[in-house]
């Protein structure tokens, strides 16, 4: 494989997760769905998810009140060959919780990351473009 093939498919992986992660934030079901194959993984911490339309059903049941972010830092995508390639990212979320159904004003409180740790990925190249196959978070620290 030819040095810039590699490089748009690292690009292009590293795409994915950045989208996932600021779908997640919006509580955008469809977008962050469309980031997986159809028969994609999601393992939370030992709760796994099948598919990109139950993935979509779980971020859309997020409460409105609810706010989070998912920081990814240190995104190192590996690529295995033409079809595939392998990511793994550090990830802070930090989370905040409202009684009022937007949120409450901004900026809102809240006392420091809810979690830390590894974000373990397989990516795939579909006739769509390239998509999560699996998504595994690893929580590093218990905070």
């Amino acid at each position: 494989m030819d040095t810039q093939t590699r490089l748009n498919i690292e690009a292009e992986c590293h795409n994915i997760f950045v989208t996932y992660g600021h779908a997640l934030d919006d509580a955008n079901g469809a977008v962050a769905a469309a980031q997986f194959t159809t028969d994609g993984v999601w393992d939370r911490q030992g709760a796994v998810t099948r598919g990109a339309d139950a993935i979509r059903k779980i971020i859309d049941s997020r409460p409105a009140t609810r706010m989070t972010r998912h920081i990814f830092t240190n995104i190192l995508i590996r690529v295995i060959d033409d079809n595939n390639a392998e990511g793994r990212a550090y990830y802070t979320v930090y989370a905040h919780e409202s009684a009022e159904p937007d949120g409450g004003p901004m900026p809102r409180p809240f006392t420091g990351p809810q979690r830390v740790g590894d974000y373990m990925s397989t990516f795939v190249r579909t006739p769509q473009g390239w998509r999560l196959s699996t998504v595994v978070p690893k929580r590093i620290f218990n905070i």
